[in-house]
């Protein structure tokens, strides 16, 4: 799949992987849709929908685990700077209307599948004494069996089609973001121009497919650890992402009409604290 993806990405224009994703999203909003309607036929009224929460350090790394990337990883806001950029240069859409529409619609989108998936595991997990296994291959073999059990074969068809739709288009839009951020990152470090970004662009993607084949050799015999690490780090980066977000917005190179609100500048400081909070506890009870 890295390979195959990786090629992909290598020899596809901005425009032609746009359509690519969109056509994958779509199919797996459809099929997460029908599935989780399927779910919710089947949710007992007399049992409870929710456990509470008890206030322990092994609850709250899991909390930083679930957030760390929900709904949606903080680094997708430099990914999706680069492709607006790169959309505007390839189609000259104006980057103003682009960003607006395209952000809204991706997290909006995102949020609601999301909860889809919230509301899936809650139907088919929770209350359900079976183990979960630490490995991706028979956490998705469950996953699918536990919907042709109660749904039947087709549910279990969709929801497989739905995890594996889900994981491409994420797969796609991270080898195809990444090499773009090393890129400008590259670029500001040497202070030199891109002379040639889609050479580099492939010199890192090679090095990611490299470095991702690794950790999956790495990491694949403890699937929980892996995804349980990664989110972590993204949410322990967070504060400094918020901080450097608003930095930017704020700067000269953004024209006074395009910058956030008070209300918004607010709100974003208010997040800043919160997640530099959250993290420097999290720090500290690791140390306990």
């Amino acid at each position: 799949l890295l390979l195959v993806t990786g090629l992909l990405v290598a020899v596809g224009r901005y425009q032609a992987m746009e359509n690519l994703i969109k056509v994958i999203v779509v199919l797996f909003t459809l099929l997460t849709l029908i599935a989780t309607g399927l779910s919710l036929t089947y949710i007992d009224p007399t049992q409870p929908l929710s456990r509470p929460i008890t206030l322990e350090p092994a609850t709250l790394f899991f909390l930083i685990a679930i957030t760390g990337w929900m709904p949606i990883g903080n680094v997708a806001a430099i990914m999706l700077s680069n492709w607006i950029v790169a959309k505007s240069a390839e189609t000259g859409a104006d980057r103003a209307t682009t960003v607006r529409l395209d952000y809204n619609i991706g997290y909006l989108a995102t949020t609601l599948l999301a909860l889809c998936f919230v509301l899936i595991g809650t139907v088919f997990l929770l209350g359900n004494d079976q183990p979960i296994p630490g490995g991706s291959v028979g956490f998705a073999a469950m996953l699918i069996d536990l919907y042709s059990q109660i749904l039947g074969g087709i549910a279990g068809t969709l929801i497989a089609l739905a995890a594996f739709a889900v994981m491409f288009s994420t797969l796609i839009s991270v080898l195809d973001g990444f090499p773009r951020i090393y890129v400008e990152l590259f670029s500001v470090i040497s202070r030199k121009p891109v002379n040639n970004p889609h050479r580099q662009q492939i010199g890192f993607l090679a090095a990611l497919i490299l470095g991702a084949a690794l950790m999956l050799l790495v990491f694949m015999n403890s699937f929980t650890g892996f995804i349980d690490l990664v989110t972590t780090l993204g949410f322990l980066v967070a504060p400094v992402v918020v901080y450097l977000n608003e930095r930017i917005m704020l700067s000269d190179q953004i024209d006074k009409s395009l910058q956030p609100s008070r209300a918004l500048l607010a709100w974003n400081r208010t997040a800043l604290v919160v997640f530099s909070a959250t993290a420097i506890a999290y720090l500290a009870l690791r140390q306990l």
